[in-house]
């Protein structure tokens, strides 16, 4: 049967077969072999690795080599120069101590001062988010009051859109009396400066003046003939005719004007007249101008506020950042300070290492047992066994 087993065996590599291997085999070749640490060789690592660390005047390196050497050694065997090193390596572990714990009071001081930051920060934000509150609401109460005034404001239009038609009109009228005033003034003026040259600027001012009174309802037709031979003659070749009828033609027209300021005067009550009707639409255009201010301030202030909300939040956020980074910075040291004593625990292990057996403990003396003593008696002749 082995035969045949082998024979196979070289068949399956004649053939270029993968050959069977032994389960037994396999599992154990898979099996982890653990590693076994010598725990002085360990120890000596860690120390060394501490040392690297350290800042020291000496070369780290020396320092790490001479060490590898000396703190394997228990104490029987070193000489001067391994305590010497051992130094070395007593004062380049007490500067990352020094190191770490100044760190620390650092990183705590950091710590505090953030934290107080934040607290800060937190109120400034919550105090903003108060005021965007407020303002939002203003904003908002801002809006529907603006929406109540357009709506009142178009209804007063539509109310007021043909009494605005009747006061355009009411203002033509009064732009017309007015004209027509001061043409009555300029016609005086006429009179009043005489006409001492018929040319043709004097013929055209007499002229208009006829044919004003030629339109006027109360004029005197008779006065209107002599009117046109009176105004174009020099005042020198007035007849006393034409002098009394030259101041008629005065009168007149301070009448005319006298009247005309009258219709004025009652064309302005009328348009007051119809300016009070329109109080309410002249109200609601006020009111919805105040609203339309009133909204925009709301709304900016809410904006100034958001704007606030956000800023607040953005250094919240930074604070928060750097009192997380100084939260990791103070994990590291713990870290870094554990490191340390396990490496400083390890350094005084080794030191304490020595060849001489560990003493005896001293024997304990038994406790002394309790003896019995029985008293004899003598015995008489007279008591009774």
């Amino acid at each position: 049967r082995v035969s045949f087993g082998v024979t196979h065996l070289h068949r399956d590599r004649a053939l270029g077969m993968p050959a069977k291997r032994n389960a037994s085999s396999s599992a154990a070749s898979k099996a982890k072999v653990r590693k076994v640490v010598d725990p002085v060789v360990a120890a000596v690592d860690e120390v060394c690795k501490m040392v690297e660390k350290a800042p020291s005047s000496q070369s780290p390196d020396l320092v790490v080599q001479t060490a590898r050497i000396t703190l394997p050694l228990v104490k029987e065997d070193r000489t001067s120069i391994h305590n010497q090193v051992i130094d070395m390596v007593r004062k380049a572990l007490a500067a990352p101590k020094a190191a770490i714990e100044a760190e620390q009071k650092e990183v705590q001081r950091i710590i505090a001062d953030v934290d107080q930051q934040r607290a800060a920060a937190a109120k400034v934000l919550e105090s903003a988010k108060a005021v965007l509150e407020a303002k939002t609401t203003a904003n908002s109460e801002a809006s529907e009051l603006l929406a109540t005034a357009i709506a009142k404001a178009k209804e007063e239009a539509a109310k007021v859109k043909p009494i605005v038609k009747q006061k355009n009109t009411a203002d033509a009228e009064l732009k017309s009396m007015e004209d027509h005033l001061a043409n009555i003034h300029g016609m005086k003026e006429t009179l009043v400066t005489p006409i001492h040259e018929c040319d043709k600027n004097s013929k055209q001012a007499a002229d208009k003046i006829v044919a004003f009174l030629k339109k006027a309802p109360n004029s005197d037709p008779s006065l209107c003939a002599s009117a046109a031979g009176v105004l174009n003659k020099k005042p020198a070749d007035f007849s006393q005719f034409e002098l009394i009828a030259r101041d008629y033609v005065g009168k007149f027209l301070d009448g005319s004007a006298a009247q005309a300021e009258k219709d004025i005067s009652e064309q302005k009550a009328k348009i007051a007249t119809i300016c009070e009707s329109m109080a309410d639409n002249v109200n609601a255009q006020k009111a919805l101008e105040a609203a339309k201010a009133a909204a925009e301030k709301a709304e900016s202030e809410m904006e100034e506020a958001q704007t606030a909300v956000s800023d607040a939040t953005e250094k919240s956020d930074d604070i928060e950042r750097n009192f997380i980074s100084a939260e990791s910075n103070r994990e590291v040291l713990v870290f870094e300070m554990e490191s340390f004593n396990s490496a400083n625990a390890a350094f005084e292990t080794l030191l304490a290492r020595s060849s001489a057996p560990p003493p005896e403990p001293e024997p304990v003396a038994p406790a002394p047992a309790e003896s019995t003593v029985e008293a004899t008696l003598p015995v008489s002749a007279t008591d009774v066994i």
